[in-house]
């Protein structure tokens, strides 16, 4: 009997740590995103600046 209620209480721990995995990677994949375009639209400033800068 000990053994079910020990065994049931990590189950469901482990469940609840799956979820909180799932939405860490979730929200960094949304982040890398984010990350991303706003690497892009650095890059498109920083040749516009240059551009204007030599020209």
């Amino acid at each position: 009997m000990f053994h079910d209620a020990t065994i049931k209480d990590l189950t469901m721990n482990v469940s609840l740590l799956e979820n909180e995995k799932a939405k860490a990677e979730a929200e960094r994949d949304e982040l890398k995103k984010r990350l991303e375009k706003l690497i892009e639209v650095n890059e498109e400033i920083k040749s516009v600046v240059n551009d204007h800068a030599e020209g």
